[in-house]
């Protein structure tokens, strides 16, 4: 990262990171893009940068992080009415798909139970 002295320069870094985020997601490389977006996300923390991506881990299927991140995004300052929509909205679908994809509770019907020997 930029040394923090360096605002402008961090702020053009951070640019050219979302560009490249950018062009990789159109792409369909969304690994690339993350890493570009989380990159970007370290040199300016802007919540539009850690939506984005947060987005890529929930178009590579990792509904975990993508919540995590969205979660985040929501407890920033500063959130643009538009960013802020599209966190609730895809935090609560990954928090869906996470919800489908859990392993029902035990119950005694199918739970497994030990019995002492004897």
């Amino acid at each position: 990262p930029i040394p923090p002295a360096c605002p402008m320069a961090a702020n053009q870094e951070a640019i050219r990171l979302v560009k490249l985020g950018n062009t990789a997601n159109e792409a369909g490389d969304y690994t690339s893009a993350r890493a570009f977006f989380l990159d970007a996300f370290k040199q300016r923390p802007s919540p539009g940068f850690l939506a984005s991506a947060a987005s890529m881990a929930y178009k590579l299927g990792d509904h975990v992080t993508s919540s995590a991140e969205y979660a985040r995004v929501l407890q920033m300052e500063n959130v643009p009415d538009n960013v802020r929509q599209m966190a609730m909205t895809r935090r609560a679908s990954s928090e869906e798909v996470l919800a489908r994809s859990a392993p029902p509770p035990a119950t005694s019907a199918n739970a497994c139970w030990a019995s002492p020997a004897g």
